[in-house]
């Protein structure tokens, strides 16, 4: 799966080794020093995932920033436009995720937070997660069911009744369903998705129209109108995954 590979570290022999590292797995790699060079490579390439550091400095000559988390800032700007490309933030404090769990309570998927103290092959396994649209943080900063738990607490009530239901029924999803239903919350069109899958557009529509039936979102429109069955289906899939394992779907 190696792709191309922003790195965003104004630390110099950090990144070069991180660079080392992911062009020693297979991975295209560019950097970047600063909050402006990030930008415009973003502007100039095509990414598949990016690694940034929670704070990154101006450039040289560049207005200041009054905001520590410029990484963040940076972060969410990318996936707000590009939201296919896979995001980890990187940090040396496991408190400071506070942004990054705000994202994933609305819904961002193919993020993660990973400290910079962990082994490489734990932010491989979170680079190649964040790829693929998953979310994925460090254990040291909070567990997967205590964030499963504050997304269905932070649910209304009428957005809760649907998102049980569905959660109920995602088991009996088959494994292309899953497929389909994952990388259309994962911000994937139509399109996309049926690229990504060598699929027919026409085969991946008839699949969501049965992933909706089977997990009863196919009445929303009569039952309640003010939903979307895809907001519904993005933190149904995300809250099962937290709860369950990616590596069970």
């Amino acid at each position: 799966m190696p792709g191309h590979i922003l790195i965003v570290e104004d630390h110099v022999f950090f990144r070069n080794g991180l660079r080392q590292f992911l062009e020693g797995e297979g991975f295209q790699v560019t950097e970047a020093g600063d909050l402006e060079t990030a930008e415009g490579m973003v502007k100039a390439n095509s990414f598949s995932g990016a690694i940034v550091d929670i704070v990154i400095p101006v450039a040289e000559g560049a207005p200041p920033r009054h905001n520590e988390d410029t990484g963040l800032e940076f972060a969410g700007r990318l996936k707000q436009h590009w939201p296919g490309v896979g995001v980890l933030i990187l940090s040396s404090h496991p408190d400071r995720g506070h942004i990054f769990f705000d994202w994933v309570r609305d819904g961002y998927r193919g993020i993660g937070y990973v400290l910079k103290d962990g082994n490489p092959e734990a932010l491989l396994a979170a680079l190649h997660q964040v790829i693929d649209g998953r979310v994925t943080f460090d254990p040291q900063v909070k567990s997967e069911r205590q964030v499963a738990q504050e997304l269905l607490d932070r649910l209304a009530g009428d957005e809760r009744h649907w998102v049980n239901q569905a959660l109920s029924c995602l088991p009996t999803l088959t494994p292309r369903e899953w497929e389909i239903a994952h990388w259309l919350t994962a911000s994937y069109d139509v399109r996309a998705v049926a690229d990504r899958l060598g699929l027919q557009p026409k085969t991946v529509e008839n699949n969501i129209t049965q992933i909706y039936g089977k997990l009863g979102l196919s009445v929303m429109g009569q039952q309640a109108p003010h939903l979307r069955p895809g907001y519904i289906l993005t933190k149904a899939c995300l809250i099962y995954e937290l709860q369950h394992g990616a590596a069970t779907l």
